[in-house]
């Protein structure tokens, strides 16, 4: 850019038009890119809970959406603790309005999201609790669930209160389809 005789800032050879469009061009573009990482939500009721880490709710048009929180993993159904951890998030969010922020749906068509009640972290609180873990292999950046994980492991909080190693449910669930593999029964334990 180099003034000119009259006044006018030129652009080389370009018009000045020229540079805004790529600007602009640019904005796009990484607006574009972005838009992955920006999160939606709603709100609605809580109308079940099915285990420590998944809830159904009813949202604001009557649609009941199943929930799958977010950076966590719980305890399934039938192994040491998933009861309890089931009672645990059913006292935080049984029947109470909810607020859901979410980006993404699991391979089971699930919502992938963070429960808020008022200004409190739902997902985060079931790991606080030692109810959960922090489920490293889906939210690696999530660095407030690993401290909460270590905070109630060194306090022996719930699933960590037992002074045996417990079960990760990722290991439960693996060796749960192995066992049933080979018995012959194929049984879904996704969760």
């Amino acid at each position: 850019m180099k003034p000119a005789g009259t006044g006018v800032l030129t652009f080389g050879h370009n018009p000045p038009h020229y540079f805004f469009a790529m600007s602009f061009r640019r904005i796009i573009c990484m607006l574009l890119l972005c838009l992955p990482l920006l999160a939606a939500e709603f709100r609605g009721v809580v109308v079940s809970v099915h285990d420590g880490d998944t809830i159904t709710v009813l949202d604001q048009q009557k649609v009941q959406r199943k929930i799958r929180l977010d950076a966590i993993d719980a305890p399934e159904t039938g192994q040491a603790y998933g009861t309890q951890s089931k009672k645990y998030l059913s006292t935080l969010v049984a029947s109470r309005s909810v607020r859901i922020v979410f980006n993404e749906k699991d391979r089971y068509g699930r919502i992938l999201g963070t429960v808020f009640v008022g200004g409190t972290n739902v997902n985060l609180k079931v790991v606080e609790a030692g109810y959960a873990w922090h489920y490293v292999s889906f939210a690696k950046d999530k660095l407030e669930y690993a401290a909460a994980e270590a905070s109630a492991r060194k306090a022996r909080r719930g699933l960590w209160a037992d002074s045996q190693q417990p079960i990760p449910p990722w290991e439960f669930r693996k060796t749960k389809k192995s066992n049933q593999i080979n018995t012959g029964r194929i049984i879904d334990v996704s969760h």
